[in-house]
């Protein structure tokens, strides 16, 4: 019954592209992205980070920040 079953999965499920794309899917076409590591001041500008390239202490600021975290120093 089981392999029946995974059968008839296989035959229905495309190797080249999802079933549901975009609109079509239940999560539409704007999934959202949650992120690590968490701003500092969350209760002003929620949980967004704001990066100025050209600033070079703020960019600074993010890098160490990231690098704490993938080291596991959150």
């Amino acid at each position: 019954m089981f392999a029946i079953c995974m059968y008839g999965l296989l035959q229905s499920v495309s190797e080249d592209r999802p079933t549901y794309l975009l609109d079509s899917s239940i999560i539409g076409s704007n999934p959202g992205l949650g992120f690590r590591p968490y701003s500092e001041n969350l209760e002003h500008g929620g949980n967004l980070i704001w990066s100025v390239s050209t600033n070079s202490e703020n960019v600074a600021h993010w890098t160490k920040t990231l690098d704490g975290f993938l080291q596991g120093k959150h």
